[in-house]
């Protein structure tokens, strides 16, 4: 199970509940995360216009970028190489991800 929060995205076993890792990255409060449809791949969109992306296995980040000024609201995968990001006010963006 993930969450966000303002460390970071939390990676917490759902069993127990006790926190399993923190996938460092975003420095500020996460408003949403989301798990890639294969489970491989983790994206979180923070309050700061921050989104990130991680392998969930090495915990190792895969992407990162901004956009720019307000908050990313949501993230959500369309398959396993499209993000669908949207912000406070905007369009929503779909972002191409590299998975090589």
């Amino acid at each position: 199970m993930v969450g966000g929060g303002a460390e970071g995205v939390q990676v917490v076993d759902a069993r127990s509940w006790k926190g399993v890792r923190v996938l460092k990255g975003d420095q500020g409060i996460i408003k949403d995360v989301e798990i890639s449809p294969e489970g491989t791949v983790i994206a979180s969109a923070g309050q700061d216009g921050f989104v990130g992306t991680w392998d969930l296995a090495s915990e190792a980040p895969l992407h990162a970028f901004s956009l720019g000024e307000g908050p990313a609201q949501d993230v959500e995968f369309l398959d396993d190489r499209h993000l669908l990001v949207r912000g406070r006010s905007g369009p929503m963006l779909v972002y191409t991800l590299d998975t090589d």
